[in-house]
């Protein structure tokens, strides 16, 4: 059970990027995604590069849609869910 049928429910997505092997790096990249992202008019981006494992949160402004938590080489995230 995985709790994704409910309406805060979101989709983390971790990027594997050779070349951003530190928090800067991995940062940088996140800027990158950020600044794409923040083209689509229908979703709000918001970097959470404060957090341990800084990401980017992609939100639909429109309720009932799913949104996605990105983040850099956060390999082991992916393991433990």
């Amino acid at each position: 059970v995985n709790g994704f049928w409910t309406c805060h429910s979101d989709v983390d997505v971790c990027i594997r990027v050779p070349r951003a092997s530190t928090r800067n790096g991995q940062i940088k990249v996140l800027r990158e995604i950020c600044n794409e992202l923040g083209r689509i008019d229908k979703y709000q981006v918001e970097a959470r590069f404060g957090a341990q494992v800084p990401i980017v949160h992609w939100a639909p402004k429109r309720p009932g849609m799913v949104a996605c938590d990105i983040s850099v080489n956060n390999v082991l995230a992916v393991v433990n869910s």
